[in-house]
């Protein structure tokens, strides 16, 4: 879900300055917290016990170049493209 940032902005306007900083303190709370579950998630990956095919290693350099040129669509323009 994507929320405008003017939203946001508006809404911060709204609240005083003690306020403020209760937001600022839970949003860098929510930022650590997804860091340290991403963390987490890394570190319990399985380690891979085959090596990628010539056909897949390519796929990820093409993939890099993709992202590197900009050529990527967000989640959302996916899920229209696709009617969901």
């Amino acid at each position: 879900m994507s929320i405008p940032i003017e939203k946001i902005n508006d809404l911060l306007k709204k609240l005083p300055d003690e306020d403020k900083k209760e937001v600022l303190n839970y949003t860098e709370f929510l930022i650590e917290k997804r860091k340290r579950a991403f963390k987490e998630f890394l570190e319990n990956v399985p380690e891979e016990d085959e090596e990628l095919s010539p056909e897949e290693i390519e796929a990820l350099r093409e993939a890099e170049e993709d992202v590197k040129a900009g050529r990527v669509k967000t989640l959302e323009e996916v899920k229209r493209e696709l009617g969901l």
